[in-house]
């Protein structure tokens, strides 16, 4: 399973607003993740040239 690193940006708010951590059922397939590096890839592809 890929950790997405979830918490990094509740890091850098809490010492400006209330923050809590993602629920621990949270999870991402290997599908999906394959489903958002194509969609990534798209996006970046032509800004890379």
């Amino acid at each position: 399973m890929l950790d997405p690193g979830a918490g990094h940006d509740a890091g850098v708010l809490a010492a400006y607003l209330p923050t809590a951590s993602h629920s621990p059922e949270e999870h991402l397939v290997d599908e999906d993740a394959e489903v958002g590096a194509a969609a990534l890839a798209d996006a970046l592809g032509p800004l890379l040239g």
